[in-house]
């Protein structure tokens, strides 16, 4: 037999109420040495992702993501490029974080994903971007010979998720 209802536990931790993850799918995108990259536009469910929640907002023609909510954020990014020296880096107004640049060095897999992760504490009205921090031009794109993804849209050749932590 069931026994008694018990008292209500403790109310949990707070779970995270602003994140986002954007994509670039297209078929190339030529990146200058120091611009950023961009993300589709609008971020929707498929190819283009979501983004929950105010505490930042999203600017497609300049690629810049901006704070509305000061906090910490965990920032997950990747990039496929054409070039096997390129690299990448997140910048905040305008300077790049250190810790955060990236490096392609294959010269076998010039598509590889390149990926990285950190937690940043953002402040109201911070800006962020993932820029070309290489020598020169980048061209963001998938490997045009690899197969067409499962799910029958474009594979992705950038990603940025945004997450605010509790």
């Amino acid at each position: 037999p069931t026994g008694p209802t018990g008292i209500q536990g403790p109310v949990g931790p707070a779970s995270a109420s602003n994140y986002g993850t954007f994509y670039y799918s297209g078929t190339g995108q030529t990146v200058a040495k120091d611009a950023a990259i961009r993300f589709n536009d609008p971020p929707t469910n498929p190819g283009g992702g979501y983004q929950v929640g105010l505490g930042f907002s999203y600017t497609p023609s300049t690629g810049i993501f901006k704070f509305n909510a000061p906090g910490d954020y965990l920032v997950m990014w990747g990039t496929s490029c054409k070039e096997e020296d390129a690299i990448i880096a997140l910048k905040r107004n305008l300077l790049i974080i250190p810790g955060t640049i990236l490096r392609g060095l294959s010269s076998v897999n010039i598509f590889q994903m390149t990926t990285g992760s950190t937690i940043i504490t953002f402040a109201q009205n911070d800006e962020l971007s993932v820029v070309n921090n290489g020598p020169g031009p980048i061209t963001v794109q998938t490997d045009p010979t690899a197969p067409a993804p499962s799910f029958g849209g474009n594979a992705t050749a950038a990603y940025i998720t945004i997450k605010q932590l509790p």
